[in-house]
């Protein structure tokens, strides 16, 4: 089953996007022994980016982000495919909004959504 894409409506290049190291590595199993010192594994790992992203929208605009999110994220897997800055240009990877959590003050007119995006790097 293919993700979802990010509505071709809605806008995507942010206002502020922090290029974000990429955690290097999960941290060590560790597995305890009566006799003897605990043994560290690796662990299976995806490399992801958390990026904070603000997006400035109309209100018509962010009522049909609620609508992305109520109706296709929040029924599914809440991964979707997204247009992302990274420090090689522009990419479409696979995203998912951080703990499933967004914010959008309003600005006068428009709405500031803010959210912190997970990127995947091995997509």
């Amino acid at each position: 089953m293919a993700l979802p894409t990010w509505p071709e409506t809605l806008p995507h290049v942010p206002l502020l996007a922090g290029l974000g190291a990429p955690t290097p590595f999960a941290a060590p199993a560790r597995t305890e022994f009566e006799d003897g010192p605990d043994r560290m594994r690796r662990r299976a790992f995806t490399r992801l980016v958390k990026e904070p992203v603000q997006i400035r929208m109309t209100r018509v605009q962010f009522q049909a982000f609620e609508t992305f999110y109520w109706d296709t994220l929040d029924a599914g897997t809440g991964h979707f495919m997204m247009e992302v800055v990274l420090p090689q240009g522009c990419e479409t990877r696979r995203v998912y909004i951080d703990n499933g959590e967004y914010s959008a003050p309003r600005l006068g007119t428009k709405y500031v959504l803010a959210m912190t995006l997970c990127v995947f790097l091995d997509s």
